[in-house]
């Protein structure tokens, strides 16, 4: 559960997928990031990076990381909650070390004493974002 949450949704960039390890760094994204139902950030505000690890009582700490400005550096948005739901145009996203997506839309919903993380299946019976072996 704590590998899953801190890897769940870091790598928030368009391009193809491929293995965690190679992530440089990722382009801002326009992205609705909402926590609980609650918007915390909108698609007006560019993104660096989102980034979910486990709090206590089985709800999820959300990190939003808006694109500073010049001369600025935007102060981290912090939400705690039990789902998060990202949107907006094709975006990749890390969990448990692999790169998925594109999608438009991905919800995760913590429960409490979970074992970890089900990745949806593609329409060829493979887990999203791996290759056929």
């Amino acid at each position: 559960w704590l590998r899953t949450c801190q890897s769940l949704v870091r790598t928030l960039v368009a391009r193809p997928a491929r293995p965690a390890a190679d992530t440089g760094p990722a382009a801002p994204a326009r992205l609705r990031v909402e926590v609980d139902g609650v918007t915390v950030v909108d698609l007006d505000q560019p993104v660096e990076a989102v980034s979910v690890a486990p709090g206590d009582s089985g709800r999820a700490e959300v990190e939003v990381r808006p694109l500073s400005g010049p001369g600025a550096e935007a102060s981290p948005l912090l939400a705690r909650g039990r789902t998060v739901t990202v949107s907006g145009a094709d975006f990749h996203y890390r969990a448990d070390a692999m790169v998925s997506g594109p999608v438009r839309t991905r919800t995760w919903r913590v429960r409490e004493a979970a074992w970890g993380l089900v990745v949806p299946v593609d329409g060829a019976g493979r887990a999203a974002g791996k290759a056929a072996g």
